[in-house]
């Protein structure tokens, strides 16, 4: 069995298992590149500061524009993985407090409405100037919608949760299709090799198991989280060496032991 101490280098099994045929990526479909669009956001909103999770192996680049003096509102560009320099989407939220510090954020009843309409207004200006009255009629309203301007398609959504409610508004280009599941996409081949594994296991064959086919990513291996039917909790690790290893937690609360490991070559 392989240590936790060794790095290995990156196998050749490793590199075949997470290569996927990428889908075709149609020009002047609406966004421009990541960093022009990411300028523009700059140059338009009204952003407080920025925030941002790099991208890697296995997750969409996100920058966060922070908009309003409690930080409610953000407009968020994707960079997906696997298409770098691509624009993805451009995503609006404002997390509305019905209720004082709801979140436990300090910020008072309905904070940064102001900034949050503002921000719609700049959003339909950019990318659906002829819409810009229903789109904001839409936020001001609460409800769920789609709004088309060619070549752009904006998705209203409003989810509601205690004390507070998310209002969002995610803008969609003509490449919408090919690169809405850009981070399964690029986990998938792993994912669908742990379930390989598991299902081989004599006492969990025919047990559905299923899980989050984006898994998490360390320095030396990924991890998906996966769970059967009758409750078990999977952790399948995936190294770059080739090397995998599958615990389990039968129960809630309980240890999670070895259950499986070996190389991927092998099977």
């Amino acid at each position: 069995m392989l240590g936790d101490s060794a790095p290995a280098p990156v196998s050749d099994v490793w590199r075949s298992l997470f290569s996927d045929e990428r889908p075709v990526i149609r020009a002047n479909a609406g966004f421009g590149e990541f960093r022009a669009e990411s300028e523009r956001i700059q140059d338009r909103f009204d952003c407080r500061r920025f925030a941002e999770r790099p991208g890697d192996e296995f997750n969409d680049r996100r920058r966060h524009c922070i908009i309003g003096e409690s930080g409610t509102v953000r407009v968020s560009i994707y960079e997906p993985v696997g298409h770098e320099g691509l624009t993805k989407k451009i995503k609006f939220i404002w997390l509305d407090n019905e209720q004082p510090n709801a979140r436990g954020d300090n910020a008072p009843e309905h904070a940064d409405l102001e900034d949050a309409r503002q921000a719609v207004r700049t959003l339909s200006a950019i990318y659906l100037p002829k819409h810009g009255d229903q789109l904001l009629d839409m936020f001001d309203k609460g409800g769920n919608g789609i709004v088309t301007e060619l070549p752009f398609t904006a998705v209203v959504s409003v989810v509601q949760r205690p004390g507070f409610r998310q209002v969002s508004i995610e803008i969609q280009d003509g490449n919408h299709e090919q690169l809405a599941g850009s981070e399964e996409r690029q986990g998938r081949p792993g994912y669908n090799k742990c379930l390989f594994i598991l299902g081989n296991i004599p006492p969990l064959k025919g047990i559905e198991i299923g899980g989050d086919p984006v898994p998490d990513r360390s320095d030396l291996y990924v991890t998906y989280f996966l769970s059967s039917d009758r409750g078990e909790q999977f952790l399948c690790e995936i190294h770059n060496s080739g090397y995998y290893r599958i615990r389990v937690s039968r129960q809630a609360g309980q240890a999670f032991q070895v259950l499986a490991h070996g190389n991927l070559g092998d099977n």
